[in-house]
């Protein structure tokens, strides 16, 4: 128990310090136009990451976005070529990073209360009834035999008559 309320704090604290070294986002980011020629993306955003060229169709990768330019330039925004992506939102990616922390932490905690292996406890064993001999006579015949040839002690005899006087 101590060791997951060490590592739920341990958890927290590097969120924290996560949200301590992030840079806090520009107040104006740079935009992209139509019409903008390749010189002008690059003079705004700097040279991508990738560049895929497909002949008169090439897109810019950089880390957030994606820019497709048409023949040299950047195409009007209703034009489905046209994509890019938003930055990931520090508080969501936080907030749900939270989320996911104290789900597991349940997870474990539950594990952690219940032993792994439980065993439901076994029934009591009930003693099955021997089985009678159908000729008790002929059993007794048996056990004298036994006895005559040194199998059987006289008092085991006897345990064995006591059984059968029992069954009767």
């Amino acid at each position: 128990m101590r060791a997951l309320i060490a590592l739920l704090a341990m958890l927290m604290t590097a969120g924290l310090a996560l949200a301590e070294d992030q840079q806090p986002l520009p107040a104006a980011l740079p935009s992209i136009s139509p019409g903008m020629t390749i010189d002008q993306v690059v003079a705004i955003l700097g040279e991508p990451e990738k560049i895929a060229d497909l002949g008169s169709k090439q897109i810019y990768v950089y880390k957030t976005l994606r820019v497709t330019f048409v023949d040299g330039v950047v195409p009007p925004v209703a034009d489905s070529t046209v994509t890019g992506t938003k930055a990931v939102d520090p508080l969501r990616y936080e907030i749900g990073l939270g989320g996911l922390v104290a789900v597991s932490a349940a997870f474990l905690l539950g594990r952690m209360s219940r032993p792994a292996n439980k065993v439901p406890p076994a029934l009591p064993v009930q003693p099955q009834n021997p089985v009678r001999p159908t000729n008790l006579i002929r059993r007794l015949d048996e056990l004298e035999q036994l006895m005559d040839l040194g199998i059987l002690t006289p008092e085991e005899f006897e345990s064995e008559k006591d059984k059968l006087r029992n069954l009767a």
